[in-house]
């Protein structure tokens, strides 16, 4: 398992390595295909506990909330993949009162005036939120995806994610800017 958490980091700083580099044009990445990428790949080092799911071959649901180029490009990358051995789906949220049966809420670009109703909303739920509305994570989400000198970087809110139940690996945590509230 370790060796598979092992490749699967390195595979993530691979994609990240390699959207950020100059040398390949021709298969440089998108912003938005980095930050679906880096959706799936925060998900797979994210553990949830037991009570997060009501069997053990239940899925892993990304509810996605908004409008973005990123949730078009999420519902493609994960088809038919799994993390954690669970098969992984999207699920369409039109209101708050649907996505606690999500794992992971990811919070498109279009809902910025609303996001701390949605931090809110989800405050100390075992639902991994992660979005790239502005000051995300200091305003008590949980991952806040960014761009910062051309590249995208991400923003941990750890006190949330405590007060959630979730982890998220050491791997992940040294490559993010961590929010000290």
């Amino acid at each position: 398992m370790q060796r598979l958490l092992s490749a699967s980091f390195l595979l993530f700083a691979a994609l990240l390595w390699s959207a950020e580099s100059g040398c390949c044009q021709e298969a440089k990445l998108t912003e938005y295909q980095i930050k679906a990428a880096m959706v799936f790949n925060l998900a797979k080092f994210t553990s949830w506990p037991d009570t997060a799911f009501e069997r053990s071959a239940d899925s892993i649901i990304i509810g996605v909330l908004g409008v973005s180029r990123t949730i078009e490009l999420l519902e493609k990358s994960v088809e038919g993949n799994r993390i954690h051995g669970r098969k992984v789906a999207i699920k369409h949220i039109d209101e708050n009162t649907d996505a606690p049966d999500c794992h992971i809420l990811f919070v498109g670009s279009s809902t910025d005036e609303t996001i701390t109703d949605i931090i809110d909303a989800f405050s100390g739920i075992s639902v991994l939120t992660i979005s790239e509305c502005s000051k995300f994570a200091d305003k008590g989400g949980m991952i806040e995806l960014t761009i910062k000198d051309n590249k995208v970087r991400f923003i941990i809110n750890l006190k949330s994610i405590k007060k959630s139940g979730l982890a998220v690996s050491s791997q992940v945590l040294k490559l993010a800017e961590i929010v000290q509230e």
